[in-house]
C-alpha cells in the first residue's frame, strides 16, 4: 500500500517570519533590571500570565544553566498563555536541535508531489476518517494554542457523528467530580484561552467532560501511560459501553506503537480496549517541531 504522509497545514502560515514581540522585550528589559515586583501575593483560583514569565527572566541565566531545554519549555508555555506565538517560535530557532546532515537538495524532495506524498484537507479528511472510528486521539504542543484551536474547529461535526465525550489529559483528575463548567480549578492549561474556548464549546455542544490523568505520584513514565489508558477504558465501562470519544492529549501519548522502552497510552488503550483509535498527530512536520527537520522546510 502506497505510503501516504498526511499535512496538517494549520493555522501555522503567519508565523513563518517571526521575531520577539516589543511586549516579550519590555517585559524582559524590566525584569533584568531587577525591578521590586510582588511576588508573594496569593494567586490561588486565578491564572497571573505575566508572573511565571518575570519570575523566569529575572533568573534567566541561572536556570537555563542548571536545565536549557526545561527553561525554555516553560517560557514557551508561558508565553503562549498570552498569545505571543511569534515570540514561542523565535525561542524555538535559538534552541532548536541542530540538524546534520539535512541538505537543501533533501528538502527539497520533502515539498514535492509525487507517490509518497498526498496534500489534502486535514480537517475534511480526519472527519470522514472518524465516521468509522469510535475512539479519536489528537494532540498538541503545550506551548501552541493553534492545535487547540483546530480540535476545537472539529466539535461539531464530531458531535454529529455521535460523539458524545471529550477526553483531555489537561482536566484535572483530582476533583470529586467530573468537571461541568470551566472554571480556576479545571486544569492548569485550561486557563490559557483557546483551550478555555475549546471547553466552552465542547460544553455548549452537550459532550461529557472526561478527566483521565494520572494521579499517582512518582510513577513511571510506562506507569503514568497505562494509568491513563486504563483511566478511559474504566470511564467507557462504567458509563457507556458504546461512548464515542474524542481524546486530546499532548505530544507522544497519541502514539500506538513502542517506541523504545517507551510505550504511549494509545498503545496501552488499544491494548486494553481492544479498540484502535484513530490517531492525529499536529506536533510533527510542522515549523513549531523543536526536534525534527521540518521547520527546515518552512525557513528555505
Amino acid at each position: 500500500m502506497r505510503k501516504c504522509l498526511l499535512f496538517l497545514l494549520l493555522l501555522l502560515s503567519g508565523y513563518s517570519f517571526s521575531q520577539f514581540s516589543e511586549a516579550y522585550k519590555e517585559l524582559k528589559t524590566f525584569a533584568q533590571k531587577k525591578e521590586v515586583i510582588d511576588t508573594s501575593r496569593n494567586f490561588s483560583g486565578t491564572r497571573h500570565y505575566f508572573l511565571p514569565l518575570y519570575k523566569a527572566f529575572y533568573n534567566e541565566q541561572t536556570l537555563l544553566k542548571a536545565d536549557t531545554s526545561f527553561y525554555i519549555d516553560n517560557v514557551k508555555q508561558a508565553l503562549s498563555f498570552t498569545g505571543d506565538q511569534a515570540s514561542v517560535l523565535e525561542l524555538e530557532k535559538l534552541y532548536r536541535q541542530k540538524q546534520t546532515g539535512i541538505t537543501k537538495e533533501y528538502l527539497d524532495t520533502l515539498t514535492k508531489v509525487d507517490g509518497d506524498f498526498l496534500y489534502t484537507d486535514a480537517r475534511k479528511y480526519i472527519l470522514s476518517k472518524a465516521k468509522s472510528n469510535r475512539v479519536v486521539m489528537i494532540n498538541e504542543s503545550h506551548d501552541n494554542p493553534a492545535h487547540r484551536a483546530f480540535t476545537a474547529s472539529l466539535l461539531e461535526e464530531l458531535y454529529q457523528q455521535g460523539f458524545r465525550y471529550l477526553a483531555m489529559e489537561m482536566f484535572s483528575n483530582f476533583r470529586r467530580n467530573a468537571p461541568t463548567k470551566l472554571d480556576a480549578y479545571t486544569g492548569y492549561y485550561t486557563s490559557e484561552p483557546v483551550a478555555g474556548e475549546l471547553v466552552r464549546k465542547a460544553l455548549e455542544l452537550g459532550y461529557t467532560l472526561v478527566p483521565y490523568e494520572d494521579t499517582a505520584r512518582n510513577n513511571t513514565v510506562n506507569r503514568r501511560e497505562y494509568a491513563q489508558a486504563e483511566n478511559l477504558v474504566d470511564f467507557m465501562k462504567k458509563h457507556d459501553t458504546t461512548a464515542k470519544m474524542l481524546v486530546h492529549a499532548g505530544y507522544g501519548h497519541i502514539m500506538k506503537g513502542a517506541a523504545g522502552d517507551f510505550i504511549p497510552m494509545a498503545a496501552y488503550f488499544k491494548i486494553i480496549s481492544g479498540i484502535e483509535p484513530l490517531t492525529i498527530d499536529q506536533t510533527k512536520m510542522t515549523e513549531s517541531d523543536m526536534y525534527g527537520f521540518m521547520p527546515l522546510v518552512y525557513d528555505t
